[in-house]
């Protein structure tokens, strides 16, 4: 989980690889306690759609533990809907930045050439009391 380097102490992600090193998971664990998934997958919009539309639907819970066991599901699979999308904005504007960067870097060189750059103009008085921009040289 890619996830895990930005949130090394988040307790859903450290719960869910817990949970995928126990020996009955066998390298998986279940998103929201509902969707099993292995720890090396790709988590997409439509699992966590998936999962989401299992807690709107009806409940049919047997007892108070069964009912407890999907509230915590549920507090766990919000949690972990929050940070993921704030992961997936964070490589999207990374990605954003990068690209503007790249896009505005010719443009800086060109400032920082003497040519164009404001600190190497400066206006000289003539002596028929006119002004001329001159470049420093």
């Amino acid at each position: 989980m890619t996830m895990l380097r930005k949130y090394p102490k988040d307790w859903v992600l450290n719960k869910y690889i817990q949970c995928s090193r126990e020996s009955w998971c066998k390298g998986c664990f279940y998103l929201g306690g509902q969707l099993k998934l292995g720890i090396d997958d790709e988590i997409t919009w439509n699992h966590l759609a998936e999962v989401q539309a299992k807690y709107n639907a009806p409940l049919d819970v047997a007892n108070s533990w069964e009912m407890a066991s999907v509230q915590r599901g549920e507090r766990d699979f919000s949690h972990f809907r929050d940070i993921y999308t704030e992961y997936i904005n964070m490589l999207k504007y990374n990605g954003l930045l990068r690209a503007i960067v790249f896009w505005i870097s010719p443009a800086r060189k060109r400032a920082t050439e003497k040519v164009f750059h404001p600190d190497n103009l400066h206006l000289v008085e003539e002596e028929d009391e006119s002004l001329s921009l001159q470049i420093k040289k």
